[in-house]
């Protein structure tokens, strides 16, 4: 391309007229980043140049002495002034035409010309004179202009045009989320997160991770909404157990929106009653979440109405009894036999994941799915019946832990019984063996009264008999008591 196809330009010096194929590869480059990927269609680059040297300036010719000779000859006929390096000179002809001039020593023989005090560096990103415009676009951003009501996107770069229905609007940073550029709407859009887009009123969403455009003025842009976990705290409420009493239940809510189409469609405020752009809180499930808690607090409510908060007190003392390590029951065996449950029903989980799913029977007609309650606390509104019901587990804790105690002392008197018991059977079992080893032998009969008869005398001088140690030879040689058969 060169610059006899753009008429939009207006006059340049042949020597200007050069082609921009040569640095075609580098203004490309420009745009080559993945931010304007989705722009890549609508950037116009005809006005784009390579660099100042390509801008239709009217560039110095003279030199300073020209200069004094042309002052010294035609004085206030003409003007001379100088523009440095890098800048340019706004001035008017007096026939009302605008022009730029460029680096240089300038003489113009014209009068009526109004020529600008100031030079304006090239670095400046907008300079507008007239119908004339240089304006640089810089990387990372978006120019936008207006042509005859057309919207006109310059991708980054050096700009120059000459027309009478063109003007510059602004530069928009491509960093943000919703880039508005006339008609055209750009929405990036985040992981986790989905965009709530009306294309001729129908509703259209536009998933995370994406860089979307919204190609004409009634594709627009509603609002942000989140796929990630939400957590909330349910607000403190007063229930009524199955036993009448009446608790003040703290709990959370964990949810998240599994159907962005539907929430969106069901129960997301998109636009305001009046008509106008709800975009005033483009990321807020207000609405939303306010119909989940309703029906969390719902829920919880239905639950605490199904147990009995009474029997928490029991559980607690009997699963402290069943635990100890006198009866060597755990709890969870005794639960698993019947004798007492494992845990207060307030916090069983089972019970509590049945009124999770009755919630999101109602919950997912909207897109909302509830993925736990979880109950903080329940105690009783009435304070006079916290200190009864805490009395009675008290004394149940007590009467229990006696019972257990009674339990263990008369199991050990049971084993001491049958201790002293085998002790003795053992003690008679080795007597009549002793005693039928004896009678196997008539030495170990005489033998067996010898020592008898030492253990009676021991160290005792008279006998039951009446007789002294003296007769005991006599009185065991005699056959008549004491036979050798």
């Amino acid at each position: 391309m060169n610059y006899q196809e753009e008429p939009l330009l207006g006059e340049m010096s042949t020597s200007k007229m050069t082609s921009m194929d040569p640095a075609e590869p580098r203004s490309q480059a420009f745009e080559d980043s993945p931010a304007y990927l989705v722009l890549r269609n609508l950037l116009e680059k005809k006005f784009r140049k390579v660099d100042s040297s390509q801008l239709d300036l009217i560039y110095g010719t003279s030199t300073r002495i020209g200069n004094l000779f042309t002052l010294a000859l035609c004085g206030l006929l003409s003007q001379q002034f100088e523009v440095p390096d890098g800048h340019v000179r706004l001035a008017d002809d007096g026939e009302g035409h605008y022009l730029i001039y460029g680096p240089g020593v300038h003489c113009v023989r014209n009068m009526f010309l109004n020529l600008h005090r100031r030079s304006i560096p090239l670095t400046q990103n907008l300079i507008q004179h007239g119908n004339r415009t240089i304006v640089t676009v810089p990387q990372g951003q978006i120019g936008y202009a207006q042509d005859m009501g057309q919207p006109v996107i310059l991708p980054p770069g050096l700009h120059e045009w000459c027309s009478d229905t063109m003007i510059f609007v602004e530069s928009v940073d491509v960093n943000n989320s919703v880039i508005l550029l006339g008609p055209y709407t750009v929405l990036t859009v985040d992981e986790g997160y989905a965009a709530i887009a009306q294309n001729n009123g129908q509703q259209v969403i536009l998933e995370g991770g994406k860089t979307h455009l919204l190609g004409h003025r009634n594709f627009k842009f509603e609002k942000f909404m989140t796929e990630k976990i939400q957590t909330d705290d349910l607000q403190r409420i007063e229930a009524t157990s199955a036993d009448n009493v009446l608790l003040h239940t703290d709990a959370t809510v964990v949810w998240k929106i599994s159907s962005v189409l539907t929430a969106a469609r069901m129960a997301a405020d998109t636009m305001r009653p009046d008509g106008s752009d709800s975009q005033s809180a483009q990321s807020d499930i207000k609405k939303l979440r306010n119909d989940v808690l309703k029906q969390a607090t719902a829920s919880l409510a239905a639950f605490i109405g199904e147990i009995r908060y009474s029997d928490s007190f029991h559980i607690s003392a009997a699963n402290k009894n069943k635990s100890s390590a006198v009866t060597g029951i755990p709890v969870a065996q005794a639960a698993q036999d019947g004798d007492v449950p494992s845990s207060s029903p307030i916090f069983d989980s089972e019970r509590m994941a049945t009124a999770v799913e009755t919630a999101n029977e109602v919950t997912n007609a909207y897109g909302v799915t509830i993925v736990s309650i979880n109950i903080i606390s329940a105690t009783p509104a009435d304070a006079d019946l916290r200190v009864a019901l805490a009395k009675g587990a008290v004394a149940a804790a007590e009467a229990e832990q006696a019972e257990v105690a009674a339990t263990g002392t008369a199991k050990a008197q049971r084993i001491l019984a049958q201790g002293d018991a085998d002790a003795e059977t053992i003690r008679a079992q080795g007597s009549k063996a002793a005693a039928d080893l004896l009678e196997s032998s008539d030495v170990a009969v005489e033998l067996a009264k010898l020592e008898r008869t030492g253990e009676l005398l021991g160290n005792k001088t008279t006998f039951f008999m009446g007789a002294d140690a003296k007769s005991l030879s006599s009185l065991l040689s005699n056959p008549n008591v004491v036979s050798s058969q």
